[in-house]
Protein backbone atom coordinates (compact mmCIF):
# COMPACT_ATOMS: atom_id res chain seq x y z
CA UNK A 1 0.00 0.00 0.00
CA UNK A 2 3.39 2.29 0.71
CA UNK A 3 3.53 2.45 -3.26
CA UNK A 4 0.15 3.68 -3.86
CA UNK A 5 0.61 6.73 -1.49
CA UNK A 6 4.16 7.48 -2.97
CA UNK A 7 2.55 7.15 -6.69
CA UNK A 8 -0.24 9.52 -5.24
CA UNK A 9 1.92 11.85 -3.74
CA UNK A 10 4.37 12.24 -6.55
CA UNK A 11 1.71 12.27 -9.22
CA UNK A 12 0.10 14.95 -7.57
CA UNK A 13 3.44 16.75 -7.31
CA UNK A 14 3.78 16.18 -11.45
CA UNK A 15 -0.09 17.18 -12.53
CA UNK A 16 0.13 20.75 -10.57
CA UNK A 17 3.26 21.66 -12.55
CA UNK A 18 1.51 20.27 -15.59
CA UNK A 19 -1.24 21.94 -14.97
CA UNK A 20 0.89 24.96 -14.39
CA UNK A 21 3.09 24.47 -17.69
CA UNK A 22 -0.34 23.89 -19.49
CA UNK A 23 -1.83 27.30 -18.83
CA UNK A 24 1.61 29.43 -19.35
CA UNK A 25 1.83 27.84 -22.76
CA UNK A 26 -1.99 28.61 -23.45
CA UNK A 27 -1.26 31.62 -22.47
CA UNK A 28 1.61 32.33 -24.83
CA UNK A 29 0.25 30.51 -28.14
CA UNK A 30 -2.85 33.02 -27.54
CA UNK A 31 -0.82 35.98 -26.99
CA UNK A 32 1.41 34.73 -30.05
CA UNK A 33 -1.62 34.47 -31.75
CA UNK A 34 -2.98 37.81 -31.31
CA UNK A 35 -0.16 39.25 -32.12
CA UNK A 36 0.64 37.58 -35.56
CA UNK A 37 -2.98 38.53 -36.56
CA UNK A 38 -3.15 42.12 -35.73
CA UNK A 39 0.39 43.15 -36.17
CA UNK A 40 1.29 40.88 -39.27
CA UNK A 41 -2.15 39.73 -40.61
CA UNK A 42 -1.41 36.18 -40.24
CA UNK A 43 -1.56 33.28 -37.75
CA UNK A 44 -0.85 30.10 -36.74
CA UNK A 45 -2.91 27.73 -38.35
CA UNK A 46 -2.80 25.36 -34.91
CA UNK A 47 -3.08 27.59 -32.11
CA UNK A 48 -6.46 27.21 -31.51
CA UNK A 49 -6.48 23.47 -31.51
CA UNK A 50 -3.41 23.26 -29.48
CA UNK A 51 -5.19 25.92 -26.94
CA UNK A 52 -8.46 23.76 -26.62
CA UNK A 53 -6.62 20.16 -25.93
CA UNK A 54 -4.13 21.51 -23.59
CA UNK A 55 -7.57 23.16 -22.13
CA UNK A 56 -9.05 19.59 -21.74
CA UNK A 57 -5.95 18.25 -20.37
CA UNK A 58 -5.89 20.87 -17.41
CA UNK A 59 -9.54 19.59 -16.66
CA UNK A 60 -8.99 16.50 -16.59
CA UNK A 61 -5.82 16.86 -14.53
CA UNK A 62 -7.32 19.32 -12.19
CA UNK A 63 -9.99 16.75 -11.25
CA UNK A 64 -7.25 14.36 -10.00
CA UNK A 65 -5.61 17.28 -8.12
CA UNK A 66 -9.02 17.97 -6.62
CA UNK A 67 -9.83 13.99 -6.15
CA UNK A 68 -6.61 13.67 -4.21
CA UNK A 69 -7.52 16.73 -2.33
CA UNK A 70 -11.03 16.12 -1.70
CA UNK A 71 -12.43 19.10 -3.28
CA UNK A 72 -14.94 17.80 -5.67
CA UNK A 73 -18.16 19.12 -5.65
CA UNK A 74 -20.28 16.81 -2.88
CA UNK A 75 -23.69 17.02 -1.15
CA UNK A 76 -23.04 17.07 2.80
CA UNK A 77 -26.76 17.20 4.21
CA UNK A 78 -26.83 13.57 5.91
CA UNK A 79 -22.89 13.76 7.11
CA UNK A 80 -24.28 17.28 8.48
CA UNK A 81 -27.07 15.97 10.03
CA UNK A 82 -25.88 13.17 11.95
CA UNK A 83 -21.94 13.61 11.73
CA UNK A 84 -21.44 10.53 13.35
CA UNK A 85 -22.06 8.91 10.15
CA UNK A 86 -19.18 10.55 8.38
CA UNK A 87 -16.25 8.13 8.04
CA UNK A 88 -19.28 5.73 6.52
CA UNK A 89 -20.53 7.77 4.10
CA UNK A 90 -17.51 8.65 2.69
CA UNK A 91 -16.56 5.14 2.31
CA UNK A 92 -19.92 4.45 0.20
CA UNK A 93 -18.68 7.77 -1.41
CA UNK A 94 -15.15 6.77 -2.15
CA UNK A 95 -16.05 2.96 -3.25
CA UNK A 96 -18.92 4.17 -5.78
CA UNK A 97 -16.99 6.88 -7.40
CA UNK A 98 -13.76 4.36 -7.66
CA UNK A 99 -16.32 2.06 -9.61
CA UNK A 100 -17.90 5.11 -11.58
CA UNK A 101 -14.03 5.86 -12.81
CA UNK A 102 -13.03 2.12 -13.58
CA UNK A 103 -16.11 2.63 -15.94
CA UNK A 104 -14.79 5.48 -17.53
CA UNK A 105 -11.43 4.39 -18.17
CA UNK A 106 -12.71 1.40 -20.20
CA UNK A 107 -14.88 3.17 -22.08
CA UNK A 108 -12.06 5.98 -23.16
CA UNK A 109 -9.81 3.19 -23.46
CA UNK A 110 -12.66 2.03 -25.97
CA UNK A 111 -12.78 5.35 -27.88
CA UNK A 112 -8.84 5.54 -28.03
CA UNK A 113 -9.24 2.49 -30.10
CA UNK A 114 -11.83 3.83 -32.07
CA UNK A 115 -10.40 7.17 -32.78
CA UNK A 116 -6.58 5.54 -33.40
CA UNK A 117 -6.80 6.31 -37.16
CA UNK A 118 -8.25 9.90 -36.74
CA UNK A 119 -5.89 12.63 -36.67
CA UNK A 120 -6.51 16.61 -35.76
CA UNK A 121 -7.28 18.45 -38.23
CA UNK A 122 -4.89 21.27 -37.92
CA UNK A 123 -1.42 19.36 -35.75
CA UNK A 124 -1.94 16.21 -37.30
CA UNK A 125 -1.90 14.34 -34.19
CA UNK A 126 -3.44 11.22 -33.36
CA UNK A 127 -6.87 11.49 -31.86
CA UNK A 128 -6.45 8.46 -29.37
CA UNK A 129 -3.34 10.69 -28.29
CA UNK A 130 -5.66 13.71 -27.16
CA UNK A 131 -8.20 11.02 -25.67
CA UNK A 132 -5.48 9.28 -23.44
CA UNK A 133 -5.64 12.11 -21.14
CA UNK A 134 -8.94 10.54 -19.71
CA UNK A 135 -8.01 7.17 -18.67
CA UNK A 136 -4.64 8.25 -17.09
CA UNK A 137 -6.24 10.95 -14.98
CA UNK A 138 -9.37 8.38 -14.65
CA UNK A 139 -6.76 5.67 -12.81
CA UNK A 140 -4.64 8.37 -11.15
CA UNK A 141 -8.00 9.61 -9.61
CA UNK A 142 -8.79 5.91 -9.04
CA UNK A 143 -5.51 5.37 -6.94
CA UNK A 144 -5.90 8.58 -4.92
CA UNK A 145 -9.49 6.92 -4.33
CA UNK A 146 -7.79 3.71 -3.25
CA UNK A 147 -5.58 5.72 -0.54
CA UNK A 148 -8.77 7.33 0.64
CA UNK A 149 -10.71 4.18 1.35
CA UNK A 150 -7.10 2.64 3.01
CA UNK A 151 -7.29 5.53 5.25
CA UNK A 152 -10.77 5.39 6.60
CA UNK A 153 -9.92 1.06 7.00
CA UNK A 154 -7.19 2.41 9.22
CA UNK A 155 -9.45 4.32 11.46
CA UNK A 156 -8.36 7.81 10.33
CA UNK A 157 -8.84 9.90 7.49
CA UNK A 158 -7.01 12.73 6.52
Amino acid sequence: MNILYWISAVSDKVFRFLTTLFFVVMFLVYFGQVVLRYFFRTGLPWAEELVRYLMISMTYIGATILTKEGSQICMTLIEDVFPKTKRLLHFIQYIFTTIFYLIVTWLAILAMRVAQTQKSPAMGLPMSVIYSVIPLSAIFMIIHLMVKIHEIIKGGEK
